[in-house]
């Protein structure tokens, strides 16, 4: 079984990507300025927004990252880290587990009375994902490939018209 959890590449991050990461602990401006940071050891969750208002970063409890270049700080430092797509999270995207045959997951989302039905195949082992109309498997809009986490998931679903 594959770890649940990586590092991201900054490359990954886009409005609406869920990401873990540790707050950073507040130790003095003399740390601040000379670039030393200590890290919680508690992950706390977030979804990236781009860059937070000044009201926002003065509102938290807890240093968060604030735009890109503190996200690849955070990298560099190990305090982030993505959760790999899980049965969890496909099915919070409105697919219902339909049966699991060895390694392989069989999802189903919509009606295939109205021709809409997709299917959805979750390759845990692989780590690859399959989703096609299965009213027509020759349909433009299907996808095989790899994805990694609940954030690309989505961005695929929105890409091929889920």
């Amino acid at each position: 079984m594959k770890e649940k959890y990586y590092t991201p590449d900054i490359s990954e991050f886009h409005i609406g990507f869920e990401y873990e990461f540790k707050p950073r602990i507040r130790n003095g401006i003399i740390a601040f300025i000379e670039n030393r940071h200590e890290y919680s050891s508690n992950y706390k969750k977030d979804v990236f927004c781009s860059q937070k208002t000044i009201e926002e970063i003065l509102s938290l409890t807890y240093d968060s990252p604030t735009d890109l270049d503190d996200i690849g700080q955070y990298i560099k430092d190990g305090a982030v880290r993505v959760k790999y797509l899980n049965q969890e999270d496909i099915e919070s995207l409105g697919f219902d587990l339909d049966s699991t045959v060895k390694q392989e997951s069989f999802y189903i989302k919509g009606n295939i009375m109205n021709d809409n039905e997709y299917q959805l195949i979750y390759r845990d082992k692989e780590g690859t994902t399959e989703i096609y109309s299965t009213n027509n498997n020759n349909n433009p809009n299907s996808f095989y490939g790899i994805i990694k986490n609940k954030s690309e998931l989505k961005k695929i679903l929105k890409q091929i018209g889920l």
